[in-house]
């Protein structure tokens, strides 16, 4: 059922972007339907940018077979078939970036039984290393930093980062194995 609702509502959103012609913005997909629908949007040339939460990328609703609310996330998560159809719209560019989808919940909420239990988990400190093993190691970086910098940048009006000898930077240092 939450396949069909992510799906709708994409639909619905890319039948407003085509008919006004505007640059639409799908975030949280989390569903292999939605990516089909929204790779044949872009191939009728709607103006659709899309982004998917890195859980999905990396688990599986069998991860919530034990009800650990770590585990219980927003959006949900769903089977093998969608998480691998992810990656392959990550690699193919269906699918523009990868969000951390960071929503930390006080551990009160968390301590509930599963159903009662908050959706939510930390992840900003995560995304770059699980979107890398998701893809399967430093072969892939990449594709990973292609995704988590380069991609983002195109969809939003952001400057592209020059280093400038003399001014101010910030670095990130990782070691990919």
């Amino acid at each position: 059922v939450l396949h069909f609702a992510e799906n709708l509502a994409i639909q619905n959103q890319i039948a407003i972007a085509k008919e006004f012609g505007m640059t639409f913005i799908a975030s949280n997909v989390s569903s292999r339907f939605t990516i089909d629908s929204i790779r044949q949007a872009k191939s009728e040339g709607i103006k659709i940018q899309a982004s998917v939460p890195i859980l999905n990328c990396v688990a599986t609703v069998d991860k919530q077979s034990e009800y650990d609310t770590h585990w219980k996330t927003w959006p949900v998560l769903r089977e093998e078939t969608d998480r691998k159809a992810i990656l392959e719209a990550l690699r193919n560019g269906t699918i523009d970036f990868c969000s951390s989808n960071h929503m930390p919940v006080v551990v009160e909420e968390k301590m509930k039984e599963f159903a009662l239990a908050e959706a939510g988990v930390i992840t900003l400190q995560y995304t770059f290393s699980l979107l890398l093993q998701a893809f399967g190691g430093s072969d892939a970086l990449d594709d990973v930093l292609d995704i988590l910098s380069i991609r983002p940048r195109k969809a939003f009006p952001v400057n592209q980062v020059e280093l400038i000898p003399g001014e101010y930077a910030d670095y990130v240092i990782a070691d990919p194995n």
